[in-house]
């Protein structure tokens, strides 16, 4: 996992090898995915990018627009 902290926008990038592991949510659980995940961010005034990687796993990068308090602009 990557977390940058840049001039106006917090950057998260999550990558997995695609293995799994012990505590998988199923889809009955009520998560929404990756659906969901764009949903939230989109909402924040983000980008979100997921999608699979070469060799297995996927890869999830979001971009979350924030304002600085006390900046002068």
């Amino acid at each position: 996992m990557r977390i940058e902290w840049g001039a106006d926008a917090l950057a998260l990038v999550i990558v997995d090898d695609g293995r799994g592991g012990a505590a998988l949510v199923s889809a009955s659980a009520g998560g929404q995915g990756v659906a969901g995940m764009r949903e939230r961010v989109r909402l924040h005034g983000g980008r979100l990018h997921a999608g699979p990687v070469g060799g297995g796993g996927y890869r999830v990068e979001a971009s979350l627009p924030y304002e600085q308090r006390g900046a002068e602009r």
